[in-house]
């Protein structure tokens, strides 16, 4: 039903549907590395897809953002990830200590951005 909504529709680009197919694709290669698919899996992800999309340079207001930036948020986000669990020494937490800490900076940063840019209106 879903998928007929989306080839009948005339308001969908291709754009979207090749967002669509990227993340059919991540979710089919999560589940074959993971050898299930269960939804308790992903549990506590939410954070990290909007943590990646505001480093990426999305505005938490809307309206702004891209796909690219969002993969570069991915990219930041894991590197942070790797690079704490690869330390060895530090706890499990710490990548997400990091990243809320980035996520305030950049929230910080966007707030001073639309500000300047009200100003100049």
């Amino acid at each position: 039903m879903f998928i007929q909504i989306l080839i009948f529709s005339k308001n969908i680009s291709v754009g979207s549907l090749v967002v669509l197919d990227c993340m059919l694709l991540g979710g089919i290669c999560y589940c074959l590395n993971t050898m299930q698919g269960s939804v308790s899996q992903v549990t506590g992800m939410e954070m990290d897809a909007i943590a990646s999309a505001v480093i990426g340079g999305t505005l938490l207001t809307g309206g702004v953002g891209n796909v690219i930036g969002f993969f570069f948020g991915v990219l930041i986000n894991g590197t942070i990830s790797s690079i704490v669990q690869t330390n060895g020494q530090l706890a499990g937490s710490w990548p997400n200590i990091l990243t809320a800490i980035l996520l305030c900076f950049l929230t910080v940063l966007q707030n001073i951005f639309v500000r300047i840019k009200e100003r100049n209106k």
